[in-house]
């Protein structure tokens, strides 16, 4: 048994913390990667009762980890399925996946409609401002707001020009600055801690970079948990960072993020999470 990672340099602390817990574990770790971006198809893969887990986002290690797990029962990795078409979804399919798993989201609209009646239903079904976010994008990259109707109706006509996808959100103004990042493994949450940034800077929280960020260890009660594992199963996944905006009603599910950045919240809150995602699949392949 070994550990695998799919990474390309992407985010080396993840990395790290994870050779780092095989090496306690008495586990070799091995790095791979697809060749500058560049995938085989039909190359052999030399996997046993192996560990695998994806560092990297992009689509070419994603196929890479495909070939790994497509035929290989024995191998042990954080995903339920290997749809391959499910796994590229982008934020408009993972909406739709909570929404039918009756995960609470915020009130979300579909359209690349640039017609001016279809733009008045849109504003006056989720009131302005409101928040447009292309079907890809992270850390605040592609989540727009607009807060008028001539803005709504200019962004769309440059999106649309521009052949992006987009979906439409209402805006929720507790939560501006600010959101909850819960890490999930199995059935237990590793840790959750609210982070944010003063309205004056953005309304995004994850757009800084860090700066100006604030965060804080949050408790999730039992109604809350319910919540973000039904998110997580609707995903398909069994560990990820789960990103819920806070309102007076409860929490909304954003997002959930796999491969995730758990070296953040590792780093902040002291949870050694890659060692026990290790065990996780050490135990997993221990069942099999």
């Amino acid at each position: 048994m070994k550990l695998i990672l799919v990474n390309n340099g992407h985010n080396p602390k993840c990395e790290e913390y994870l050779v780092a817990a095989a090496k306690k574990r008495g586990l070799a770790a091995e790095v791979v990667s697809s060749e500058k971006n560049i995938f085989e198809i039909g190359k052999k893969q030399n996997i046993k009762n192996d560990l695998i887990y994806r560092i990297a986002v992009d689509k070419s290690e994603a196929l890479l980890e495909q070939s790994f797990l497509l035929g290989n029962n024995l191998a042990s990795f954080f995903t339920k399925e290997l749809n391959l078409k499910r796994r590229f979804g982008n934020k408009l399919t993972r909406y739709i996946e909570f929404a039918n798993a009756g995960v609470p989201i915020p009130p979300t609209i579909f359209s690349n409609s640039t017609n001016t009646a279809d733009l008045k239903k849109i504003s006056k079904k989720l009131g302005l401002p409101l928040i447009i976010k292309t079907l890809t994008g992270s850390l605040g990259n592609g989540i727009l707001l607009v807060d008028s109707f001539f803005g709504l109706k200019t962004t769309v006509q440059f999106l649309v020009s521009k052949k992006s996808e987009f979906i439409f959100q209402k805006m929720i103004h507790e939560s501006a600055g600010k959101h909850i990042r819960v890490v999930v493994l199995g059935e237990e949450i590793l840790c959750a801690y609210q982070k944010s940034v003063p309205k004056k800077v953005d309304f995004r929280s994850n757009a800084t970079g860090g700066f100006f960020s604030k965060n804080k260890i949050v408790k999730i009660d039992a109604k809350t948990k319910k919540i973000v594992l039904k998110a997580v199963a609707a995903a398909g996944v069994e560990f990820g960072g789960i990103d819920l905006l806070p309102t007076k009603n409860g929490y909304l599910v954003t997002e959930v993020n796999f491969p995730c950045n758990f070296a953040a919240s590792q780093d902040f809150t002291g949870v050694d999470i890659a060692g026990k995602m290790l065990d996780f699949l050490i135990a997993k392949t221990a069942r099999k």
